[in-house]
């Protein structure tokens, strides 16, 4: 299966952001990006993470540390809200 990928600066002309801000996010390990031929893309299931990086960075002026901070606390909350709807659907059959 081939992944669906879009160049890096193609996404960053079209959102009218820095390339080196997509940059900055897969050194910190928060997106991962693909190499093809020296050009850099980024995969389409990591579209919806960079969109959500660029409103907090661009939108509510969150720095390259807090991004990471509020991603961890993020990816958290949606721990959290996957196992209490297990629990409910435990207490349901019990």
């Amino acid at each position: 299966m081939k992944q669906e990928l879009i160049s890096v600066s193609e996404y960053c002309t079209i959102h009218r952001i820095d390339v080196t801000f997509v940059e900055m996010l897969a050194e910190s390990g928060l997106v991962k990006l693909v190499s093809v031929r020296r050009k850099r893309y980024i995969p389409h299931d990591a579209l919806r993470t960079i969109e959500r990086m660029v409103n907090w960075h661009y939108e509510l002026e969150v720095n390259a540390e807090g991004l990471e901070v509020a991603d961890l606390l993020y990816q958290r909350v949606l721990a959290l809200q996957e196992e209490v709807g297990r629990l409910r659907a435990a207490l349901k059959h019990t």
